[in-house]
């Protein structure tokens, strides 16, 4: 969470509008090889990598 208070700080966010944008985030840690989302599906919510590595594929149909 510190990279993330820092990313929000360096916008100029400060007192409470800045515990407000941070009391909106919740810490999940993801093993590897597990799926953030599902294909065919519109994810409501966003994410952040504070370390290693996040991978994405899409497939495409013949037009």
């Amino acid at each position: 969470m510190k990279k993330i208070k820092y990313l929000f700080e360096s916008m100029r966010f400060a007192g409470d509008n800045l515990n407000k944008v941070l009391d909106a985030f919740t810490f999940r840690e993801f093993k590897k090889n597990e799926f953030v989302g599902e294909e065919g599906k519109v994810s409501k919510h966003i994410g952040f990598v504070e370390s290693g590595m996040f991978q994405t594929n899409r497939r495409f149909q013949n037009q």
